[in-house]
């Protein structure tokens, strides 16, 4: 891809002509399309340094904004903030601070799906712009209708709305920044004489084709100010916004939030009118049992210690396992399939082999072991081969002297497809008609557990409340995305350095991609920058280990946040029905569960998080009579797997939903039917496990009822602009990896020559404070002080079995095996001593 630079815009007319090339200016807007895996162009047309596109310039009463003024800039500019106030909200509802800094004005309008389109509709932009027949202005709306391409968009013009306007703009997502929109909403009413004299009203954003609603208006003009018909008008809205369903929002959502929004914000009323609920009744916190202590740097004495860790992350010092800079160390780069379901019918590699600066590109063909990989199920290509399921399989991966070189390797592989039905809904995948994601079918597992007396518990009920809860797929976000290096030894051993959560494993399964056997490899999975499950699965490290064995060099792999966000692992989305009876005192007599989880395009952990979802469909409650039943689906909707609750938290969400709703259909407080419904200390859960005795959730709900936050009164607010709500839940959540997969552990005490004390345990140190526990528990056991234990972690050439860094495991580990092993190694270090 070649980046042309323009002196003027009839030079950039003519590079757009020449064929396969792109405007580009902030670029933010093509990285998102190129981290959705679309084709990049063959030359990218820089238009950044051509005169007369910047700048805000005041004309009369409007304002020319040219295309290359970023929204940074309009953000930062006092003046569009006091005379566009409409325009300076809606930019701060767009993206974040980093993205506006870069992102163009032009850029947003041109990509016809920007934040700013609803108010620049409502504000009646005009759009400046040339192409090859001359230049043109036409009102935005106009514009917006024609048929994009072939014109370069030169500025902006926008009228200052006169003095006597009610303005309003709504973002509606997931956050009011940096998340694309929902739906954008945005209005302008004129009044004159206590009538409305214009009304300009807009929707757009994200999914939403942006568009002025006429009819809408037309029925605000003329209507006395105040005396509108808002009911009238909202009605309006809602049927004439043209909004798409999706996997995110329905149709009906965005059209009525929308439709709210405007209503709400151009009225200036207060909400409906919501009874305040009373304030709970004071509630004495919980004593602290004899002996606990709230420690604190100043009571803590000897106790308190930094992380040994600390200070050089906090000087940017610790050396993670991406930063491993080497002499001769090539980069790799990963080939994404970029279409979410297809056959592969040919892949050629051999214009990215011939090209310069190239050491290596791998397929499948260059795998001599098995081509599958999976903690529970290997049913993931470590690169595809017959088809692709999601839009971040890996296909091909090189390696070469440089990041731009492996890039446009990457550029040169050519990959034949066969589109397939894309499968996208979890429910739909199990329907007898689906496309197959895999040749076996869309179910990958079914589980169902049963005690108790499931029809009599019902037919006992006096209240029974039945809920369909959905919650979605979720990123783990960790600061270090996934990477690592490999190089192969003098010894011909392969040494694979890559963030993990269980080296052991990562090992045994590179080993059969391989084809090596497992003594032969050596994985280091310490430190890494955050996992919380993600890391849990492959997810470099077989591209890592092909490069290096093709090259005999060492090689690094990094992903950029945007290929992690398409290619790792999420929370599996779930889709929870639940019907839940309980007597006339709020004693809950049955729960019924139905859930289906979305396994995204392979197994990984789906199905234990699904098992371990159906063991929490009770919560933290005693409940008689249960049955649950669970389906895990597969779908073209990338990857999913482990991730910090295991499935205990999308099941805690659908439990206390009907916990809350069961508490108003028996007029009893939130807290008070939870309180007649726990478990004890000590007693099983449904299905026999055993919960820690060290529980305290009476304590725990006392204190929660104490706090400032429960005890303020809640409904809307004295000046009406918001309504006050305020929710309690209680979260139960079994620590460890249950029945599935094994849940081996252990560790090694020894003395080093120097010595101190090394501890050897599998785990990884992942910014949990592993190392911290380490040296507490070995000193403790030991008797001996903190600075003389030297955790050794993650390398499975030096480090013993330990398990899974997963599931709040590791510090139990850590203090059993300091715990067992310490009196041994005490003895003999005495004994040793003696014989001195």
């Amino acid at each position: 891809m070649q980046v042309l630079h323009p002196a003027s815009i009839a030079d950039a007319l003519a590079m757009l002509a020449g064929g396969d090339a792109r405007l580009v200016a902030g670029g933010t807007a093509l990285q998102l399309e190129w981290a959705k895996g679309l084709p990049k162009p063959r030359s990218l047309v820089d238009i950044g340094q051509i005169g007369g596109l910047k700048g805000i310039v005041p004309a009369g009463n409007e304002f020319r904004i040219g295309a290359l003024t970023t929204l940074g800039a309009l953000e930062r500019d006092a003046t569009v903030r006091e005379e566009l106030p409409l325009l300076a909200a809606a930019i701060r509802a767009t993206a974040g601070p980093a993205v506006r800094n870069l992102a163009t004005v032009g850029g947003n309008v041109a990509g016809r799906t920007g934040c700013l389109l609803p108010a620049l509709l409502a504000l009646d932009a005009r759009v400046e712009s040339s192409s090859v027949v001359g230049r043109r202005t036409l009102p935005l709306s106009e514009w917006l209708r024609q048929e994009p391409g072939g014109e370069i968009i030169e500025a902006i013009t926008v009228p200052v709305p006169g003095a006597h306007v009610r303005w309003t703009h709504r973002k509606i997502g997931l956050r009011a920044a940096f998340t694309p929109s929902v739906i954008g909403a945005a209005g302008i009413i004129e009044i004159v004489d206590g009538r409305v004299a214009a009304a300009r009203l807009a929707v757009g954003g994200g999914m939403v084709t942006p568009a002025r609603l006429g009819g809408a208006e037309a029925l605000l003009v003329g209507q006395p100010f105040p005396g509108v018909d808002w009911n009238a008008l909202r009605a309006a809205i809602e049927g004439e916004i043209v909004a798409p369903d999706d996997a995110f929002r329905s149709a009906r959502y965005r059209r009525k939030v929308a439709a709210n929004a405007l209503v709400h914000g151009l009225s200036g009323g207060k909400p409906d009118a919501q009874p305040s609920r009373p304030r709970t009744p004071a509630v004495r916190p919980a004593t602290p049992p004899a002996g606990e202590i709230r420690l604190t740097r100043s009571n803590a004495g000897e106790r308190w210690h930094m992380r040994p860790d600390g200070p050089a992350k906090i000087e940017g010092k610790l050396r993670y396992l991406t930063d491993h800079r080497q002499p001769g160390m090539l980069v790799g780069r990963i080939l994404r399939a970029a279409i979410s379901h297809a056959r592969i019918l040919s892949i050629d590699t051999s214009a990215a082999e011939a090209l310069p600066g190239v050491a290596a590109v791998v397929t499948h063909r260059d795998i001599a072991g098995s081509n599958a990989f999976g903690i529970v199920v290997q049913d993931q290509p470590a690169l595809c081969f017959d088809k692709v399921r999601y839009v971040g399989d890996a296909v091909a991966a090189v390696a070469a002297v440089d990041a731009e070189t492996a890039e446009r390797a990457l550029g040169l592989i050519q990959v034949r497809y066969a589109p397939l039905p894309v499968v996208s809904d979890p429910e739909q995948a199990l329907s007898a008609d689906a496309e197959p994601v895999h040749a076996a079918g869309n179910l990958q597992t079914s589980l169902g557990f049963e005690r108790g007396d499931i029809a009599d518990g019902f037919a006992r009920a006096a209240r029974v409340v039945e809920g369909v809860y959905e919650t979605p797929r979720q990123m783990h976000g960790f600061m270090e995305t996934e990477g690592g290096y490999a190089f192969v030894d003098m010894d011909g051993t392969l040494n694979v350095c890559a963030g993990g959560q269980y080296g052991l494993r990562d090992r045994l399964q590179l080993s059969r991609i391989l084809g090596l056997p497992e003594e032969n490899i050596r994985v280091v999975t310490s430190p890494t920058g955050g996992a919380f499950g993600g890391k849990d699965e492959l997810t470099v490290q077989p591209a890592l280990a092909l490069l290096a064995l093709k090259t005999g060099r060492p090689v690094r792999l990094q992903l950029d946040r945007a290929e992690s966000v398409l290619a790792g692992a999420k929370r599996n989305a779930m889709k929870i029905r639940m019907r839940t009876a309980c007597d006339a005192d709020g004693l809950l007599l049955a729960q019924q569960v139905d859930v289906i989880s979305d396994a995204g395009a392979y197994a990984s952990l789906g199905p234990a998080v699904l098992e371990t979802a159906l063991e929490h469909a009770c919560g933290p409650y005693v409940v008689r009579n249960v049955r649950t039943s669970g389906r895990l689906a597969y779908t073209n909707n990338g990857v999913c797997g482990a991730f910090r609750g295991f499935g205990a938290n999308q099941m805690a969400f659908a439990v206390e939903c009907q916990m809350d709703r069961l508490a108003a259909e028996c007029g009893l407080d939130v807290l008070e039917i939870r309180r007649r419904n726990m478990r004890k200390p000590g007693t099983r859960g449904y299905l026999g496990q055993v919960v820690a005795p060290s529980e305290r959730l009476e304590e725990m709900l006392q204190a929660a009822a104490a706090d400032p936050i429960w005890q303020k009164p809640r409904g809307p607010s004295d000046d009406g602009s918001e309504i006050v709500g305020t929710g309690m839940a209680m979260n139960y959540q079994g620590n460890g990896l249950g029945t599935l997969p094994p849940d081996p552990a252990g560790g090694a005490l020894r003395l080093a020559a120097d010595g101190a004390i090394e501890a050897l345990y599998g785990l990884d140190e992942m910014g949990q404070g592993l190392l911290t526990s380490i040296r507490s528990a070995v000193a403790s056991a030991l008797g001996c002080g903190r600075d003389d234990i030297r955790p050794v972690t993650g390398d499975t050439g030096r480090t013993p079995e330990s398990g899974s860094t997963t599931a709040s495991r590791g510090t139990f580990v850590v203090w059993k095996v300091a715990a067992k092993t310490a009196p041994a190694l005490a003895e003999r270090i005495l004994a040793r001593a003696a014989e001195d």
